[in-house]
């Protein structure tokens, strides 16, 4: 029982550590904050830059790393939300090997992990790990729906 549960253990923490950002340095190119679809991603963004991108609307970050398995299965499902919810909330994906420094800003210890943000900046959730499409469905779908003064 006992090697069993050692076993489970390892597997789990290996889990962690293949989806956890990966330290080192990595070249990063400037550019705006401007995020829509898989392929693209925010270069040199802040957290600024990205609140200001959008003051009247959420904002869920998305992020992800080109190695992660979770995150390659949960793109499509995130792909799906920007189709249905991309006229009510923003949607960023952040790759954390070219982004290290934003996502040490939002503590991001472990991906996939989304980030949401109100239209004032502040930090109103934080999902970690991959959903399920309903998952993320209903909570699009709410966010959708808040109604946020300013």
């Amino acid at each position: 029982m006992r090697k069993v549960l050692y076993l489970v253990s390892l597997c789990c923490f290996l889990m962690i550590m293949a989806c956890s950002p990966k330290q080192g340095n990595s070249a990063s190119q400037s550019g705006n904050v401007s995020v829509t679809s898989e392929d693209e991603t925010a270069s040199n963004a802040s957290k600024d830059e990205i609140v200001d991108s959008s003051r009247s609307k959420i904002i869920v970050i998305d992020f992800f790393a080109t190695w992660c398995g979770p995150c390659k299965a949960m793109a499509p499902a995130m792909e799906q939300m920007q189709e249905k919810y991309g006229d009510k909330i923003i949607i960023r994906k952040i790759d954390v090997d070219e982004e290290q420094s934003l996502a040490q800003q939002y503590q991001i210890e472990s991906i996939p992990t989304l980030v949401v943000i109100s239209p004032s900046g502040e930090v109103l959730d934080k999902v970690v790990g991959a959903q399920p499409v309903e998952v993320l469905d209903e909570m699009f779908s709410k966010l959708a729906s808040m109604q946020i003064e300013e």
